[in-house]
Formats: C-alpha cells, structure tokens, sequence
C-alpha cells in the first residue's frame, strides 16, 4: 500500500473532459449558412461530374461492332407483323388514341409491354383499346356455393 501516491488536500483527480474528436466533423460546416454554401459547393462539383458522364455516353465513343445493335429494316405497321419476345410490362393511364376500339374518353388504361425481336431489336409496344381483367383457373368441384365468401369480400 505504500507504493500508492495518496492525494495531497486541495489537489484532486484531473478532472478535465477532453472533447472526442470525430473524423466526420471535420468537413460540416458550423453555422447555417456555411453549411449551405457547402451543400451548393457539392451540388456543383455533382453537375460537373454530371457533364463529364453526359460527354462520355456510348453516343460519343467508339463502340466495337459486334455490340452494336443491327440497323432496323423498313417496316410498313399495315402489312409487316411485328414479333418480340415480352420481357417486361407495366401499365400507365392516357389519352385515347383516334382510330384504336375501345373507350374515346379518358383516361384510358395503357400496357406497356418491353421485349425484343429475333434480329436483336429492342422493342417498346403501347397497348391501347383493350379492358384490363383477371382470368383465374377455377379448381374442380367449385361450384356457385364457393363463391359467396368472394362476393363477400371484394364488395
């Protein structure tokens, strides 16, 4: 015990709190305003940055041929079919086309559909003139009494 220094009056235990330093308070702002200047500081370095991909798109480079997409041939919408595997659909809400069956007053529903053909073309086909529905497979044995609680609780 008496290796241990004891405490002299009126001289206590440091009591000083030293401040944790944090590495991400080295570039926040203080004040408000500052902050704000530093947020339209970032926001222009982004719309360089944004200018700089802009003028580096596949539309500006040299692209090897064997990725390049073949060019379309002539086609005539009345007589040549149009072919595509589906690979993607969704739907939006829109004007009636003239011309196309189905509701003339809007909105009218529209299905995307996103695929591509047997010649590597990319393909997006706007569907008008049709009324959306939902086909279910019935199981065998339903009859009309299974259909009350369906009624029931889409109404």
């Amino acid at each position: 015990m008496d290796s241990k220094r004891k405490l002299t009056p009126g001289k206590g235990p440091n009591n000083k709190k030293y401040k944790v330093k944090d590495d991400d308070d080295d570039d926040v702002p203080g004040s408000f305003e500052t902050e704000l200047a530093y947020m339209d500081m970032l926001e222009g370095d982004n719309e360089i940055d944004l200018a700089e991909i802009q003028a580096q798109g596949p539309e500006t480079q040299q692209t090897s041929i064997k990725w390049s997409r073949p060019s379309l041939p002539p086609m005539n919408p009345e007589k040549d079919p149009l072919v595509f595997q589906q690979l993607e659909l969704d739907h939006y809400t829109g004007q009636p086309m003239k011309g196309m069956p189905g509701s003339q007053i809007g909105p009218v529903p529209i299905m995307r559909l996103f695929g591509v053909t047997m010649e590597g073309h990319s393909v997006c086909c706007h569907v008008h003139g049709f009324s959306p529905y939902l086909f279910v497979h019935i199981p065998e044995g339903f009859d009309n009494s299974h259909c009350a609680p369906f009624k029931v609780r889409t109404c």
